[in-house]
């Protein structure tokens, strides 16, 4: 939903799960936004090893979850 109205910035996202990125591809794609990007991987070391001190504007955390769930044992 940020995406698109918002063509001039870049917004990039990580996921382990696969399913979810495909269902966040669609969204995108049906949203008409080009500018999110995509990543299958820990967000943690995705970022430590990609971003500089001064490479990002914001950073926003999603369903950092507290508690280990059995259903989640395969993300």
């Amino acid at each position: 939903a940020l995406a698109a109205p918002h063509p001039e910035r870049v917004f990039i996202g990580f996921e382990l799960y696969l399913p979810s990125i495909a269902t966040t591809l669609i969204k995108l794609e049906n949203a008409g936004a080009s500018n999110p990007r995509v990543i299958m991987a820990d967000a943690t070391a995705g970022q430590d090893h990609l971003f500089g001190p001064a490479d990002l504007d914001e950073l926003w955390t999603f369903f950092a979850d507290p508690w280990h769930k059995k259903r989640h044992h395969k993300r």
